[in-house]
């Protein structure tokens, strides 16, 4: 991946929206084995995980239909081995800018299955902002 590319994990630019940043969210956990001088003479990384974000801004009228939490989703491009779920979706409006969309969410197992989504209900994101 190119410096400063932005990956839309969730699938969700066009349809009105377009992706401004991107984030992987990557975290690990590290056990430590110390001598008795308390030395690190040992160490693992373990339980790697990624909870991506993204940014989107709107630029037409956009359909919340097609949004679904907990549904996986198949990774693209560098990721297209991993699988991520929407968890959260945050939409900021401000005098005089377009809104924006803030869309969080975790990897999930590979082997994981689609019976705990949600739908978001049928709505639309309107495009006109005053100043």
């Amino acid at each position: 991946m190119a410096f400063k590319d932005k990956t839309d994990f969730f699938g969700l630019a066009g349809n009105g929206l377009i992706i401004t940043e991107s984030n992987e969210g990557h975290s690990a956990s590290v056990a430590e084995g110390h001598n008795e001088k308390g030395d690190v003479v040992a160490f693992e990384v373990f339980g790697e995980t990624m909870s991506p974000q993204c940014t989107y801004v709107l630029s037409a009228d956009a359909s919340l239909a097609s949004m679904q939490c907990g549904t996986p989703i198949t990774g693209t491009g560098d990721y297209s081995d991993k699988k991520f779920t929407l968890g959260n979706v945050t939409i900021n409006t401000s005098a005089g800018s377009p809104p924006s969309i803030q869309a969080s969410g975790e990897e999930i197992p590979n082997s994981s299955h689609n019976d705990c989504s949600y739908t978001f209900p049928a709505s639309t994101l309107k495009m006109c902002h005053h100043a």
